[in-house]
């Protein structure tokens, strides 16, 4: 069963890796819009993903911030609030790490950790 968690582990590191690239590359986003990106089968992310599960992912990282509100309109007239979200950058989350310790570093994923990681190292 350990190995049930840990590979689940690895598969949410790499999504929130994945969702950093895309936000990082085409700025503030709804989770509805990073969905269509990352599961259009046009980019070859290896991951789909659903906007509540991914807001899921971003809520629990220090990769990712909330950065206001849209609101959306239906055809039906109905209007929606929706969070927007950005991503951090590298220098932003290395700052965070600093001030929440350790642990913080471990949670991140592998790329990005090495990155922190080294410029933690740089710092001290």
């Amino acid at each position: 069963m350990e190995y049930v968690g840990e590979s689940m582990t690895k598969k949410k590191s790499r999504q929130k890796e994945i969702i950093w690239k895309v936000l990082s590359q085409n700025g503030c986003m709804t989770s509805t819009q990073i969905c269509d990106i990352i599961n259009d089968p046009n980019n070859k992310y290896g991951v789909s993903l659903i906007p509540r599960g991914l807001s899921s992912l971003m809520r629990s990282s220090l990769l990712f911030e909330k950065w206001g509100k849209d609101k959306i309109t239906y055809s039906m007239g109905q209007t929606q609030n929706v969070i927007v979200w950005r991503a951090r950058s590298i220098d932003e989350v290395t700052e965070l790490c600093k001030t929440r310790g350790a642990w913080s570093v471990n949670k991140l994923p592998r790329l990005i950790r090495s990155e922190v990681q080294s410029r933690l190292e740089e710092l001290v």
